[in-house]
């Protein structure tokens, strides 16, 4: 108890979650393959882009924001960290690497990263959350931890080395 967890152990936690309850070898998971009638290479497909999505959908909180909202400052963030994800998804050399995998389904993945909390409305998408009076933040893509997941996602997903993100 009272044990902080990182970014990127909370992203692998997550991914591993995932794995494991999406098994095939799991009640859930030959359930879930049978309903939706996936064959083996579907389901290969389907487990790629689950395992990215879970390690893509916090990435977000990897702001100066996020930090301080966890230090108890009460509506510290500029912009919700899932919106925050989904934007990182939308960079360009983010988009241009995930395509060295053509089972990755980047709108599917993208709708799970944005959506997970369920607070996804268009008319919220990057707007300051209620109660903000910051403008900017500092992000923090540049960082190890982040940097370390981008590098899972390239061994998950077979793609060639993780961007890097320094300049965000």
């Amino acid at each position: 108890a009272g044990r902080e967890v990182t970014l990127q152990e909370h992203l692998q936690d997550t991914a591993n979650a995932a794995r494991l309850i999406f098994d095939s070898e799991s009640r859930v998971g030959r359930n879930f393959r049978r309903a939706f009638k996936l064959d083996e290479t579907e389901s290969e497909v389907f487990m790629i882009n689950l395992v990215v999505a879970c390690l893509f959908h916090d990435i977000g909180k990897a702001n100066e924001g996020f930090a301080r909202a966890i230090d108890g400052k009460k509506q510290a963030q500029v912009i919700r960290h899932e919106h925050l994800s989904a934007l990182v998804l939308q960079l360009p050399e983010i988009q241009c690497w995930l395509t060295g995998n053509s089972g990755i389904r980047q709108p599917i993945v993208l709708a799970a990263v944005l959506s997970h909390h369920l607070k996804a409305e268009y008319r919220k998408i990057g707007v300051t959350p209620t109660g903000c009076s910051d403008k900017v933040c500092e992000l923090f893509f540049g960082d190890a931890q982040v940097q370390t997941i981008l590098s899972e996602i390239s061994k998950v997903a077979g793609l060639g080395p993780a961007p890097i993100l320094s300049c965000y």
